[in-house]
């Protein structure tokens, strides 16, 4: 596991409209974004401590980001017990480029944060822009961890000419400058993507604001810009049920060449489903979809 990690949660989001962006309005940990830039959302949460197994006589491996056994039963699981403060200059370098894949090494349902072997931790979150409903379901964004299945489900109800979304927080931050690639797998388990486009987007401590805590460590100052304007890459293919890899270069991921370089600042990643723009004469819809997300990492190809 790597030593200090440092800890930063963001969220944003681009939304895909007739004509340009749709305002947005969030929940925790995420923010919406409206003509390029996201609005602020509410950070994530800390976790106490690392993870702990059933059983007993287990061994403990030593130094920080250890492991701890479980004996008869126990699961060896993965420990991260630094972090609290998003801190770029002293980042987490995922040696194998994983982030997760909600194994039972790395899933904690009693704390809700996976913990890799790096010893990054993080969190779900959801967001949403419009809950105004029509009659149908209630728009929003939810994530949650199917420890069966063991990958993240996403849960998104789009209002016509709005978006939602959810992802994964990091309460540390991420130097992946050493990958060129963004890869995840998806699959569509509920529902469908009719009458919207989706998209992922990489959170970096640049456009976090200095105001969001839990953990604090954002640079960007509210009252001097728009802060959110995550790195995103839109219009992805849209799965079907059976999980399928996407595979993405850093270089598919939109970015204002001012900013700082978006792979060593990484602190969340987040997916967003948007309205997408109505045919000629035609009516804007929006989308109800449940999407299961697995294998999140950084590859170098």
């Amino acid at each position: 596991m790597s030593a200090p990690i440092t800890r930063i949660v963001r969220v944003s989001m681009f939304v895909a409209m007739s004509g340009g962006l749709a305002a947005l309005a969030l929940t925790a940990n995420c923010g919406g974004s409206s003509g390029g830039s996201t609005r602020p959302g509410s950070g994530g949460t800390t976790g106490v401590g690392g993870f702990t197994s059933a059983g007993s006589g287990g061994t403990t491996g030593g130094g920080s980001g250890g492991m701890t056994g479980g004996g008869t039963g126990g699961v060896v699981v993965n420990q991260c017990p630094n972090g609290g403060t998003l801190d770029c200059t002293n980042p987490v370098m995922l040696s194998d480029g994983l982030v997760t894949d909600f194994s039972a090494m790395q899933w904690s349902t009693a704390l809700g944060k996976y913990c890799d072997a790096s010893g990054l931790r993080g969190s779900p979150f959801g967001f949403v822009g419009s809950t105004v409903t029509d009659g149908g379901a209630t728009p929003g964004g939810m994530a949650s961890v199917d420890t069966t299945a063991r990958n993240l489900k996403l849960n998104l109800v789009v209002a016509p000419g709005s978006y939602a979304g959810a992802g994964i927080s990091f309460e540390s931050c991420v130097d992946a400058s050493s990958f060129n690639t963004f890869q995840f797998t998806a699959s569509i388990t509920a529902g469908s993507l009719d009458g919207c486009v989706w998209q992922v987007q990489l959170q970096t401590q640049e456009q976090r604001p200095v105001t969001q805590t839990s953990p604090p460590g954002g640079t960007c100052n509210p009252d001097a810009g728009s802060c959110y304007a995550f790195p995103a890459a839109p219009n992805l293919t849209i799965p079907t049920a059976t999980p399928m890899t996407i595979t993405l270069p850093f270089t598919a991921f939109t970015t204002n060449p001012s900013m700082a370089p978006m792979a060593k600042q990484l602190v969340g990643i987040q997916w967003q489903a948007n309205s997408a723009a109505p045919p000629d004469g035609g009516t804007q819809a929006g989308c109800n979809v449940e999407i299961r997300i697995d294998d999140i990492k950084f590859i170098t190809q």
